[in-house]
């Protein structure tokens, strides 16, 4: 059940990520081309000093090339991997389904794609500090501290901003745990920098 509801919300993440007026939507192999960071390594500074999320022994950094991260661990089946003209960026945005994660990529130039978002979809992995999904508040603070700020609409939400990007959760009543927990968890990296102007 909770891999269902997980591919639901994957879905909806996609579709929430990519709604822009377009309906080009394809399925298909990563056509990105293979090139330098075309993000100046200074600019770069703020996602390296951020947060970063382990998985299968690579260290992912926000804001960082993509390519490196999928030849390090694979690409997902080609029904994993989303790809449509962004709206908000120059190029195409992609989503990458691991199962365990959801990485979404944008392009700051049109050719190389960088990590934009990622989400985790069950509590298999864990922030450095070992925050994961389900946890509730009081846990989620015992490993990252307070949060830099709080909000939401529809459950509370908790922000851990550092150096241009954040993570974020989402609380809400789970009847299985049977307490608020944190049934949404992105790691996000600012990237109003490189949108384009309509």
């Amino acid at each position: 059940m909770k891999k269902i509801i997980a591919l639901i919300f994957a879905a909806a993440l996609v579709a929430s990520l990519t709604a822009c007026g377009t309906d080009e939507t394809t399925t298909a192999t990563d056509d990105t081309k293979d090139g330098t960071n075309p993000v100046a390594k200074s600019d770069l500074k703020g996602a390296v000093n951020g947060h970063v999320l382990n998985y299968k022994d690579y260290k992912i950094v926000l804001g960082s090339d993509v390519e490196p991260f999928l030849e390090a661990v694979g690409r997902p089946a080609e029904e994993d991997i989303s790809v449509v003209e962004s709206c908000a960026f120059l190029g195409k945005d992609y989503s990458y389904n691991f199962n365990d994660i959801v990485i979404s990529t944008f392009s700051p130039d049109g050719t190389n794609n960088h990590i934009l978002n990622i989400r985790l979809m069950n509590d298999n992995v864990e922030t450095q500090e070992g925050a994961t999904l389900y946890m509730n508040a009081d846990e989620i603070i015992a490993k990252l501290g307070q949060p830099t700020e709080k909000g939401g609409t529809s459950g509370e939400r908790f922000f851990y901003q550092k150096d241009g990007m954040h993570i974020e959760f989402l609380f809400e009543y789970n009847e299985d745990f049977d307490d608020e927990v944190a049934v949404e968890m992105y790691y996000k990296f600012d990237a109003t920098a490189y949108e384009i102007e309509e």
